[in-house]
């Protein structure tokens, strides 16, 4: 064959190789996202090994091809070495594809199906430069730096980010998730603490501060002011406002820490890993309302929307726990947090109160 030829042969088959990749993303998004679950289907349980050791010769995979068009091109190397990078992604693909046959809808799937996808898609862009760069080369107008080094990286990186959490077992996956939306809670608390704790504690705001004087504003400062996300002052009471509820948002990171211990002995079948997983997105969701809502010149109103989003995301995350089965231990610790958690939205609604009548007062 013809140096051209060969070319040619290159492209053809980097161009099939993209067509199977993007018959396997078809076939990876065609999964139910809630199947009839058959917790009682047979589960190879080598599957996970064996979807980790695809992973890590898939990415060695990628290395030999990227390294087979480095100048000069050796196409006979880039044919075997695009073969077996097409052949190893269609079986990690076909792990999926095996996991959801055998009723193993869930969390787990979801994480292999997703970090699978993000790879084929990743995967596509690295053929399309190669595909390129081997056109570049056949037209005597290559360079001498390697443009697709970039998408290797980026193959690598969609590889690793699967390969390093790869969950053997719902539960994993399952506390894996939960484990991320704690540290979401944390970092959202943490985060306003050091912006409270580096404001200047000033007077309370006059009662027309924010009436005459910001009736005066022309449109303009108004758009500015939609800017300001930030203030560098907090009242007297806003900061009494901010300690009064510490307590209760304290009370709900330890409740969203509480369940991975749990984890393990909670019932995840018919689909209720996604269930609980779908319980800390509305947990997380309403911690971060309540913590905005607590942002310098807040008031009681919208800070009891909050409150009523946090009540419903405790009790969803309390029923799911006594509903999964989290044993007398867990029973007895629970309910003592219940009543910790009665206590200070008690002392919260004093406060809440006391704030109105002094503002009735005030008017």
């Amino acid at each position: 064959m013809s140096a051209a030829s060969d070319i040619q042969e290159l492209e053809t088959r980097l161009v099939k190789a993209k067509a199977t990749i993007f018959v396997t993303i078809r076939a990876l998004s065609s999964i139910a996202l809630d199947p009839v679950i058959d917790s009682s289907a047979a589960f190879p349980p080598d599957l996970p090994l064996v979807l980790s050791n695809l992973l890590k010769s898939f990415r060695h995979s990628t290395t030999s091809l990227a390294l087979s068009f480095k100048p000069p091109l050796t196409i006979p190397a880039a044919l075997q070495q695009l073969d077996k990078f097409t052949n190893e992604l269609c079986q990690a693909s076909s792990c999926v594809l095996v996991a959801a046959s055998q009723g193993r809808a869930g969390v787990m799937l979801d994480e292999w199906r997703d970090g699978v996808m993000d790879i084929c898609t990743e995967a596509v862009r690295f053929l399309d430069v190669l595909l390129e760069s081997a056109q570049s080369g056949a037209s005597g107008s290559g360079n001498e730096e390697n443009p697709y080094l970039h998408h290797t990286a980026l193959v690598w990186d969609s590889i690793d980010s699967l390969a390093n959490t790869l969950s053997a077992t719902e539960a994993e996956a399952v506390i894996r998730r939960w484990k991320m939306d704690t540290a979401v809670v944390k970092d959202a608390w943490s985060e306003f603490k050091e912006s409270i704790e580096g404001m200047e504690v000033a007077s309370d705001r006059g009662a027309d501060e924010g009436g005459k004087q910001g009736e005066a504003e022309d449109d303009d400062e108004d758009e500015d002011d939609l800017m300001d996300f930030g203030s560098d002052t907090i009242t007297r009471t806003e900061m009494e406002t901010v300690e009064s509820i510490k307590p209760l948002l304290q009370l709900l990171q330890i409740l969203h820490g509480f369940l991975p211990r749990y984890m393990p002995s909670l019932d995840l079948t018919n689909g209720r890993g996604r269930a609980i997983v779908k319980c800390s997105n509305s947990f997380i969701t309403a911690f971060d309302e309540l913590v905005c809502a607590l942002y310098p010149e807040h008031s009681s109103a919208v800070i009891d929307d909050a409150l009523k989003e946090v009540d419903g995301a405790v009790r969803e995350t309390s029923e799911l726990l006594r509903a999964g089965g989290i044993g007398k231990d867990g029973l007895e610790i629970l309910e003592k947090w219940e009543g910790k958690m009665k206590g200070e939205k008690q002392k919260w609604d004093e406060r809440r109160l006391g704030l109105g009548g002094l503002a009735d007062s005030l008017g």
